[in-house]
């Protein structure tokens, strides 16, 4: 008797004590400012979805997106040239964009990747999903997310445009 007492010491023992509770985990978590230790900067900064943050000209230009679209070479239907070219345009390396790690720029990259491998290439996505070893349903996550931050991103916009302009 004496050891459930002891383990049941941490919960609440009243409504307003949860209340309480609950209440300063939410302060914690949504104060501003705050980052969780694994993520030193915030995502929207990482992926350039808040509209302060926005350029507003295309610092690529369209010509190098193009032209860098333009040599992937899809003949033996390989996602290694796309994986490349999502990797010199992030900064990501095609290892990491392939692996399990999770902090926002590498899972935005990888994002990006799975988008372009769709487009170009025209794969099921459970297919894709074998590529990069996740889920049918993450695929189609990672599609659904890279299409909404193209709204507000003027250099993902741009290189959309152009995989589409080559490829579709």
């Amino acid at each position: 008797m004496r050891s459930l007492q002891l383990a049941t010491t941490c919960e609440p023992h009243s409504s307003a004590e949860l209340i309480a509770r609950y209440r300063a985990a939410r302060q914690r978590l949504y104060s501003p400012g705050v980052t969780t230790p694994k993520m030193k900067t915030p995502i929207r900064e990482l992926v350039g979805t808040d509209p302060a943050t926005v350029p507003t000209t295309i610092p690529t230009p369209v010509t190098t997106l193009s032209r860098l679209v333009s040599t992937i070479d899809l003949s033996n239907e390989k996602s290694g040239p796309i994986l490349k070219l999502v990797s010199e345009r992030t900064g990501v390396s095609i290892k990491e964009i392939l692996g399990d790690e999770k902090p926002a720029a590498i899972a935005a990259a990888r994002q990006e990747a799975m988008w372009a491998v769709k487009k170009i290439t025209n794969w099921s996505l459970p297919r894709i999903g074998r590529r990069f070893n996740r889920d049918h349903t993450t695929v189609l996550h990672a599609i659904r997310r890279v299409e909404e931050r193209a709204i507000q991103d003027a250099d993902l916009r741009a290189f959309m445009e152009a995989i589409k302009t080559t490829f579709c």
